[in-house]
């Protein structure tokens, strides 16, 4: 495994940053601060600060990189060592990497664990190790403005919202086209007056056509309630 630190561009807290159209990439740490590090851009640029809170660590092993991730590891994870509780009775070491191969209720065993009179079946507790996932990054994307990878709910209030619209949109479709059809049907050869019907053949969207003709129907029928009561 490689010693040099990495990290990965989740987001852009401020659109100004200037990572901020760099979301994904990766770039090795050469300085650690606080609340942020300093990473190398390229071999011929300065440094560039990143916050912690827009990127995530990321390691390399054995050619392809991986994030740290804080669960209870499964059968056939890679974990990573980040504490050897009782460092004089192990052989293995921090920063060690190892292929889960059991567990059970006590935690999760490997049998690349160097064994020992100590810990003879490669036993290793949950607060030693980080569980390695894979990065892929042809396939990963940074999430949209509107919704988080992170956050299954607002992408699924965000699938959900759009379904709902299309149906409404479609529904409305539907009404306007069989109004208009209805028209069509009754009204047309008898009863539209020479200004609907230039109405209807109109180059304009159904729903605009559709009330116009109501409109100047409207208007029609005032105007021979005027001329009856004129009368």
């Amino acid at each position: 495994m490689s010693d040099v630190k990495k990290i990965r561009i989740t987001k852009a807290s401020m659109p100004t940053y200037w990572y901020a159209d760099r979301i994904g990439e990766i770039f090795e740490v050469t300085k650690e601060m606080v609340n942020d590090c300093f990473v190398k851009v390229n071999e011929t640029t300065d440094e560039h600060f990143v916050s912690y809170d827009d990127c995530e660590p990321v390691i390399e092993h054995e050619g392809r990189l991986y994030r740290e991730v804080q669960r209870k590891a499964n059968i056939g994870d890679l974990v990573k060592i980040i504490l050897v509780e009782v460092a004089e009775c192990e052989k293995f070491k921090v920063g060690d990497v190892f292929r889960i191969t059991g567990t059970d209720h006590n935690g999760v065993y490997s049998r690349e664990v160097p064994k020992t009179d100590y810990n003879t079946e490669g036993y290793l507790k949950r607060k030693e190790y980080v569980v390695l996932e894979p990065i892929d990054t042809a396939t990963e994307e940074p999430p949209g403005p509107h919704a988080s990878a992170d956050d299954p709910k607002s992408v699924l209030d965000l699938v959900a919202n759009l379904a709902r619209r299309v149906t409404e949109l479609e529904k409305q479709t539907e009404a306007n086209t069989n109004d208009i059809a209805f028209l069509d049907k009754q009204r047309l050869e008898s009863e539209l007056t020479p200004l609907q019907l230039a109405i209807l053949r109109a180059d304009a969207p159904t729903d605009v056509k559709f009330t116009l003709i109501v409109e100047a129907e409207r208007l029609q029928s005032e105007r021979e309630q005027a001329i009856k009561e004129a009368e």
